[in-house]
């Protein structure tokens, strides 16, 4: 961890539970260092680490997310963020954290983050796979939190796909229309998802927002838009009204 006091006989133990319950789970903890940080937009902070030991455990694939933990006082918060622009290689990463206005741990170390901080990280998530062959579309929506995900599957799908994005959030969000992806801003994931016109019946469809919403605009994906579940992916990034993420 980057600074703070030293931790105390009760902080240890809960992390000490933590870290037996991860394992059991198959995850570990590894260090990770930041190497540069840049802004992608006022409302998103580019964090580069670099943590070798992280990216040799698995195969890098879209959307594949991971645990920071942050110091909160006299406790540790875990975050989930995912991996942008992994290079094995070299043993680098991105993390784009959205600068929410709200106060929480990663919003504050994000704001204060300087090259050779270190965070700890854990990975313990399901890859996503996409179809193969790759389909004649994709329909990629989300929120601002699912920004991040979207420009690992943008990375992942071929230039033969035509892809629409659709994105609610605040201006600014770090995603341009290009070549054979477009992108569109909503007011509203659901209302605009029951109001499109799919242009290719072999479309793949992925979709990250708050829970009810996914929920929402999954069933619209398969009953309105007669899209079969093997063709609509997604997940859930928080819950309104719950803090994301959680402390010990």
């Amino acid at each position: 961890m980057s600074g703070g006091d030293a931790p105390s006989g009760r902080d240890l133990a809960a992390r000490g539970v933590q870290r037996t319950l991860l394992r059991v789970l198959g995850a570990r903890f590894s260090p990770v260092e930041v190497r540069a940080v840049d802004d992608l937009a006022p409302c998103y902070r580019r964090v580069t680490f670099h943590g070798p030991e992280l990216l040799a455990r698995r195969p890098m694939t879209p959307a594949l997310w991971l645990r920071l933990w942050f110091e909160d006082g006299d406790r540790r918060a875990q975050r989930a963020f995912t991996f942008v622009d992994p290079d094995p290689g070299s043993g680098t990463f991105d993390v784009w954290f959205a600068l929410h206005d709200a106060d929480g741990p990663a919003v504050r170390w994000a704001r204060t983050a300087r090259p050779g901080d270190v965070l700890g990280a854990t990975v313990l998530t399901r890859p996503l796979v996409l179809p193969t062959p790759p389909p004649a579309a994709a329909l990629l929506a989300g929120d601002e939190t699912a920004v991040p995900a979207i420009a690992s599957i943008l990375a992942a799908l071929p230039p033969s796909v035509a892809v629409r994005v659709l994105l609610q959030g605040p201006p600014g969000l770090p995603l341009r229309s290009a070549g054979h992806v477009r992108v569109e801003h909503v007011p509203d994931l659901a209302g605009a998802v029951a109001t499109l016109a799919l242009e290719h019946p072999d479309t793949y469809a992925w979709v990250a927002a708050e829970s009810d919403v996914v929920r929402d605009v999954k069933r619209l994906l398969r009953e309105q838009h007669g899209l079969p579940p093997a063709r609509v992916g997604g997940q859930g990034y928080w819950r309104a009204g719950q803090a994301m993420g959680s402390s010990r």
